[in-house]
């Protein structure tokens, strides 16, 4: 009886997400939501798209990362040489 209830209570708390999309198949077999009402689906970009996106933000995030770093290395070498 409990499992059931926790059930239910995820589909109370999920089905405004589930009213708002349909989900239809794309030609390709892969699962397209859409907005109710709208007969255009909403496909995501090609996965070649997506990991050219993920390593920008790598490159990015090793740049910044380097920067904090030298940034830390110059102030602990300052204070080195104050404490010297």
């Amino acid at each position: 009886m409990n499992e059931r209830s926790v059930s239910q209570s995820r589909l109370v708390l999920l089905s405004p997400l589930v009213e708002a999309k349909n989900i239809s198949k794309s030609p390709m077999g892969s699962e397209i939501m859409t907005k109710s009402g709208n007969s255009t689906p909403r496909q995501l970009p090609p996965i070649e798209n997506l990991q050219a996106y993920f390593k920008q933000i790598e490159d990015q995030e090793e740049k910044l990362i380097i920067k904090v770093l030298k940034e830390i290395d110059s102030h602990g070498k300052e204070a080195f040489s104050k404490l010297s």
